[in-house]
């Protein structure tokens, strides 16, 4: 099958890393490791779920710096493929996981209170135009954020997690950011500071970029 660029474009935009090209395109996960008291860092896990088998990339938000909202990468994790099942990545995940608080998770609502569509256009791919939307949703109690989606505007707010101690909340956003073979699901994480105001942008470039 030829290979798609364009899979492993919403993973590098997240965590501003360079990705190698997945054989197919597939969904992107996000899965919430938990939070270091001490380094004051929440950990997350983004994993694409496509034909490269790749084991993705471990990033934190670092709640004690000056840019808390900002997910910084590890610079460790499996960016080739076949690298899901790497034993050294999967030792170094769990013993980061076993140390680390879990998050409790937070009764919200899914689905925006208002969204729009800024603008539309379509992206061409080798399987033909995918309609492309530049959507702003705001969600119960938050400001607005805005998204690159693919296929359909349609953006859900799948998860709010609390932090042990903390005001900040994890948000966990899915929406289709992968144009790739009809569209696959992209999860986005976000952390909301009290006091935070304006649009945040999330999931990859404006329309027309």
């Amino acid at each position: 099958m030829r290979r798609s660029a364009i899979g492993s474009v919403a993973l590098a935009l997240i965590l501003g890393v360079n990705i190698a090209r997945a054989t197919v395109g597939g969904p992107t996960v996000c899965d919430v490791l938990g939070w270091d008291a001490a380094a004051k860092r929440l950990y997350v896990h983004v994993q694409p779920e496509n034909g490269g088998d790749m084991f993705g990339t471990v990033g934190y938000f670092a709640l004690g710096s000056s840019t808390p909202s900002k997910l910084v990468s590890t610079k460790w994790g499996g960016d080739h493929e076949g690298s899901s099942g790497d034993p050294a990545l999967l030792r170094r995940l769990e013993a980061l996981r076993t140390r680390l608080k879990p998050l409790r998770r937070v009764t919200a609502h899914a689905l925006p209170w208002t969204r729009r569509v800024l603008q539309a256009d379509s992206l061409g791919t080798y399987l033909g135009d995918v309609p492309r939307f530049q959507v702003r949703a705001s969600f119960e109690r938050q400001d607005d954020f805005e998204f690159t989606t693919y296929v359909t505007p349609f953006v859900a707010l799948i998860a709010v997690l609390r932090i042990p101690g903390r005001p900040e909340r994890l948000l966990l956003f899915a929406f289709t950011g992968d144009p790739a073979e009809g569209g696959y699901e992209t999860q986005v994480p976000a952390l909301v500071v009290p006091g935070e105001t304006g649009t945040r942008r999330l999931g990859g470039p404006t329309p027309g970029d």
